[in-house]
């Protein structure tokens, strides 16, 4: 699906981190859920349950600055996505420990969503090589 489909303008947000408007992982997912959900026409509190269960497993903070928490939902018929960009960046629990900076919301009908393009599936170059 080209990402002109699954990305909108009035799903995409600039929200800075500081003094003055501090934000924290559950207000990221809070923004992302509610961004996803007028797009997608769902409950912004089942977007949200559905993200916050998913970072209990494990941490969507993939490193680099980027995190990419997603879900399923059975009642969407297609891919929506929402994005949120923090200039500041956010502690989202990376496996590299830094900040994150753009964080990523796909979400999909229940059964479509694929880790396969994951990075952590993927092989690095050079990875393995006698450390």
């Amino acid at each position: 699906m080209p990402l002109k489909e699954l990305l909108s303008p009035e799903r995409i947000a600039v929200r800075h981190n500081d003094a003055a408007s501090p934000l924290d992982k559950a207000g990221a997912l809070h923004q992302l859920a509610a961004m996803l959900a007028a797009g997608a026409r769902v409950d912004a509190a089942a977007v949200e349950r559905v993200l916050i269960e998913r970072e209990q497993l494990q941490s969507t903070g993939i490193g680099e600055g980027v995190a990419i928490p997603h879900g399923a939902l059975a009642q969407l018929e297609t891919q929506f996505a929402s994005l949120l960009i923090v200039p500041e960046g956010l502690e989202f629990a990376a496996i590299d420990g830094l900040s994150e900076l753009l964080h990523w919301e796909p979400a999909a009908r229940a059964g479509r969503i694929s880790d396969r393009g994951h990075p952590r599936n993927r092989r690095r170059a050079g990875a393995g090589s006698g450390r």
